[in-house]
């Protein structure tokens, strides 16, 4: 009889530790918003902040109204990807491919969107490009994971260096995807979704979305 009254009441100290409700602090884990990093929230001051999603991607960004040239990050689904719109003095739209999206398998290397990188933005005067790590500009992701860019190879990066010595002019050798005077074009697999590799343009300004909060809507994490 009392090992039958002991089972029960572990039984039941069990379900109770299940169904206990979270920490404060788990709760504030779960709950705390996204917040722009404070250089962000200065430069875009009176703009709006939330979450832009599409295309099997989401990621944080300022919307800004008419005062800031109506400024915001907007879906493409012809890309894929995101792009950011605004409004020029005449008040035309225009539009600038911001984060674009490449398929792979989950376990295969980055190295395998080459040939569509290559034929979305090619060497110039026929030479070659390839996906290499990025520099100290380019930290690594808080993770780990390996940044890359599109540069050039023989030739072409000799003539490219050399004109980034001197200040020759030369057009970016690699493309509108590839490396250029100012700003960075970089390349990286999704955490939560591998199957998915996004080349995101860093303004050498202020950046209205936040890089580091791009993720797979379409991952079973998410």
């Amino acid at each position: 009889m009392l090992h039958r009254w002991a089972l029960a009441i572990g039984l039941a100290m069990l379900a109770a530790a299940g169904c206990a409700p979270a920490s404060p602090r788990e709760q504030d884990a779960v709950a705390a918003p996204v917040r722009p990093r404070p250089e962000m929230a200065e430069a875009f001051d009176g703009c709006t902040w939330g979450e832009v999603s599409g295309v099997g991607l989401a990621v944080h960004s300022f919307a800004c109204g008419p005062e800031k040239s109506s400024l915001r990050l907007v879906v493409d689904e012809g890309m894929p990807g995101f792009a950011i719109e605004s409004t020029d003095g005449g008040g035309h739209p225009t539009r600038q491919a911001v984060i674009q999206i490449f398929a792979k398998e989950p376990d295969e290397p980055i190295e395998v969107i080459v040939p569509a990188i290559a034929a979305l933005s090619p060497a110039l005067d026929g030479g070659s490009c390839t996906l290499a790590p990025a520099g100290a500009a380019n930290p690594r992701p808080a993770d780990g994971r390996v940044r890359y860019i599109w540069a050039p190879t023989g030739d072409v990066k000799t003539r490219w260096e050399a004109a980034r010595r001197t200040g020759a002019p030369m057009p970016p050798p690699c493309g509108a995807l590839g490396v250029q005077y100012t700003g960075d074009i970089t390349f990286e697999a999704l955490k939560d979704d591998p199957a998915k590799v996004v080349s995101v343009s860093w303004d050498a300004g202020a950046q209205i979305f936040d890089p580091s909060t791009i993720k797979s809507t379409e991952s079973p994490a998410n």
